[in-house]
């Protein structure tokens, strides 16, 4: 082997290494489905956490709901979206841009962190959102734990 055939087995190893933690990364998000502590809802269904994200739906349990979301590249947005919508953030990204383009919906406004997403659901009880398990604190109410 060649030196410029070890640095390409070295590069390929690498990329293997960093997609193969990446995955670990993204399945080993612990998230939970928060709002404000005290809103109406108790719990929450996959299925209308889809509607409610891809603005299907405003209506979950009787109540108007609004989702907050992360920005794009977040490991716990990555696993909101794979595990609750069965979709990644590049198939995310188009379908917002088609329905944007159509002028028929709007897309969650995003926010920088988990902490960030706490601190505007506590002040509404109209907004459903997702934060890793561990950076739960008082004021908001778990309606879903996502493994």
């Amino acid at each position: 082997m060649n030196k410029l055939q070890k640095r390409c087995s070295v590069l390929l190893f690498g990329a293997g290494l960093a997609l193969a933690a990446m995955a670990t990364n993204l399945s080993a998000v612990e998230l939970v489905v928060i709002t404000h502590a005290d809103s109406p809802l108790t719990s929450v269904e996959p299925h209308q956490l889809k509607n409610l994200y891809l603005d299907k739906t405003r209506i979950i349990g009787g109540e108007v709901m609004l989702p907050v979301d992360q920005t794009v590249g977040r490991a716990v947005r990555e696993s909101f979206y794979s595990k609750i919508i069965g979709e990644n953030e590049t198939y995310i990204e188009q379908y917002w841009a088609k329905v944007k383009f159509s002028g028929k919906g709007t897309q969650p406004k995003s926010y920088e962190d988990d902490q960030a997403v706490i601190e505007r659901v506590k002040k509404d009880k109209r907004l459903i959102g997702y934060v890793e398990k561990t950076s739960l604190t008082d004021g908001v109410k778990v309606l879903l734990s996502v493994p």
